[in-house]
């Protein structure tokens, strides 16, 4: 025995890993492709909500500002003396303040 050399051969384990491979390089090109359509999706999202955003501001800006002249001036009007000469009721003066 001692001028015999014993020779493994490794191929029978590394066959599973060459399907292995094989299937992950057969897959990763539609998945990455799905990858790539589910974040430019998201980033067309991203940008049509931003460019809403900025159309949307001005209006409910001047919305908010508007309800709020109204309110005060509402306010105003009910603190003012009747034309009787009296005094609002102090359930008239008091609104819920927002």
């Amino acid at each position: 025995m001692s001028g015999t050399l014993l020779r493994m051969s490794y191929a029978p384990e590394w066959i599973p890993a060459g399907w292995v491979l094989l299937v992950a390089f057969l897959c990763a090109p539609p998945l990455v492709m799905i990858a790539l359509g589910v974040l430019l999706l998201t980033v067309m999202a991203t940008f049509v909500a931003l460019a809403g955003a900025t159309v949307a501001t001005p209006y409910l800006l001047f919305r908010s500002v508007r309800r709020r002249r109204a309110q005060n001036d509402a306010d105003r009007r009910s603190a003012e003396p009747t034309s009787r000469g009296r005094q609002p009721v102090h359930s008239e003066v008091v609104r819920s303040s927002h």
